[in-house]
């Protein structure tokens, strides 16, 4: 499995104008911690569109 630091994901998304979707609950994607997570949030290039 190949590994992309935060940083690198930032750049390489806002170089090419990709968009990163979090399909995760709108609580998550706010930064609580659901199931133990070791930090919440999302990052700051990230659109938030929950599947619940």
């Amino acid at each position: 499995m190949n590994t992309l630091s935060t940083q690198k994901l930032i750049s390489k998304i806002k170089k090419t104008n990709a968009i990163l979707i979090d399909a995760r609950p709108i609580a998550a994607y706010n930064g609580w911690k659901l199931e133990g997570e070791e930090r919440g949030e999302h990052l700051p290039v990230v659109k938030g569109i929950p599947l619940q």
